[in-house]
């Protein structure tokens, strides 16, 4: 897998078995099996629900307020609940991680834009955990269950929610082999089919109509994108995703447009573009803003502009008022060390400081916080991870974390003040110990 792959797999967000939806392939619990109680959970908004109704349809989507998709996937959701609230019980089920107070607070935050119930697990020791992800072999979230009749028929990810599947569902009629049937027949896959046989016109007037009926259908812009190139009208396929790109950040089409230009070699225009694009971001909070750093950070990298990385990632610390573009920061720095200990120097201490302003707002995922250790330590930073760690405890006793997860941190201290960097199983065993 490339690395670029790996990245993006990452921020979509973010615990690198949690970037997307994953079951152990014979889980004890899974599609046909059947479900009556609902585990013990914290309810923070909507009606509570403790039993299955057999007669009610209910969508259970396990997410984290640190979980890039997770994210992405919230007014998709919303939508869906604004429209068939009285026929689907939508549930956003938080879980993987232990902080309540963070997550309420997320979760009035987001406020209408949030409107469905929502309810708080905790980690890996909760009783959701226990009861229902760790028998349905769960490794990473988004996760979704469908539950209909008092039993689970469906365990998508939330993009695969289309409205061919709900009105399924609505009417009692689901199943996957007539979800791949009502597929067949909708108009943006006609319009895929007809992009595949080289009926490109055919193919653009159905786009066409989808896009006026519904200018932020991502797919049938992305779709439109893709036919114009393959009919050689790169120039007006260029200039559509900008226009589009210039109204908004759609999440189908943003990353397209950033690659358009690195394919015509605007390297210039492209960051011009990623530092707007972040403002927008940090403007409302976008969600997107994880995978916008992403490519600003690889662009600053591939060119070996190690200055302007660093004036880059010195805005970002100045911006953000909240800590997912800092923690995007910390993430997305630990795959492009620098090779040159001069160069690398300037670079270590802007994200070192962005990683100590995350740790002053926010936990910082296990797993991410050893990779900042491990960065800072084998990059001859060694001050810079004793003090993370150091940060990393004070954070841990301000939020009340497990004493199990403070413990842990503690040993990785004390092994750092002895001269020792932990090794990767030693790693491992401590992530282990943190999540029980």
């Amino acid at each position: 897998m490339k690395l670029k792959q790996v990245i993006t797999s990452v921020l979509f967000f973010i615990n690198f078995t949690t970037s997307a939806q994953s079951v152990n392939e014979t889980p004890e619990l899974g599609i046909g099996s059947q479900v009556s109680e609902y585990p013990n959970v914290t309810w923070l908004k909507g009606e509570a629900v403790s039993h299955f109704d057999k007669n009610k349809t209910y969508i259970i989507e396990c997410w984290a307020t640190w979980c890039g998709p997770c994210m992405g996937a919230i007014p998709h959701l919303n939508e869906l609940h604004r429209k068939y609230k009285d026929q689907i019980t939508i549930i956003g089920q938080g879980v993987m991680e232990n902080d309540l107070t963070k997550v309420r607070k997320f979760v009035r935050a987001k406020g209408d834009e949030m409107s469905y119930a929502v309810a708080f697990a905790g980690g890996s020791n909760s009783d959701f955990a226990k009861k229902w992800l760790v028998p349905a072999g769960v490794k990473g979230i988004p996760q979704t269950f469908v539950i209909q009749n008092n039993q689970i028929v469906w365990t998508p990810s939330p993009v695969e929610l289309t409205e061919e599947a709900i009105e399924l569902l609505i009417g009692r009629k689901f199943s996957l082999e007539n979800l791949k049937a009502a597929q067949k027949t909708s108009e943006i896959n006609i319009a895929k089919d007809l992009l595949l046989s080289g009926k490109f016109e055919e193919s653009l007037s159905i786009l066409h109509q989808l896009i006026l009926k519904n200018p932020d259908n991502g797919g049938a812009l992305l779709m439109k994108y893709n036919v114009l190139e393959k009919m050689g009208r790169a120039e007006e396929a260029a200039a559509f995703l900008e226009a589009r790109h210039q109204e908004k950040l759609h999440p189908e089409i943003f990353l397209s447009y950033y690659r358009s230009l690195n394919k015509r070699n605007e390297q210039d225009k492209l960051l011009q573009v990623l530092e707007a694009d972040i403002d927008r971001c940090l403007a409302d909070d976008n969600t997107l803003i994880a995978d916008v750093i992403m490519e600003a950070y690889k662009t600053y990298y591939d060119r070996k502009d190690y200055p302007g990385l660093r004036a880059f990632i010195q805005r970002i610390i100045a911006k953000s008022t909240t800590s997912r573009p800092l923690f995007s920061v910390a993430a997305i720095s630990q795959y492009y060390p620098i090779a040159s200990p001069v160069e690398a120097k300037p670079v270590n201490a802007a994200v070192f400081t962005a990683t100590m302003k995350l740790l002053e707002m926010s936990q910082m995922e296990f797993h991410y916080l050893i990779g900042s250790i491990k960065m800072f330590w084998n990059q001859n930073e060694r001050k810079y991870a004793v003090k993370l760690v150091q940060s990393a405890i004070s954070a841990a006793k301000r939020d009340k974390q497990p004493q199990n997860s403070l413990e842990a941190l503690m040993k990785i201290a004390d092994s750092l003040r002895e001269g020792t960097l932990p090794s990767d199983k030693q790693f491992q065993q401590l992530e282990e110990d943190a999540k029980k």
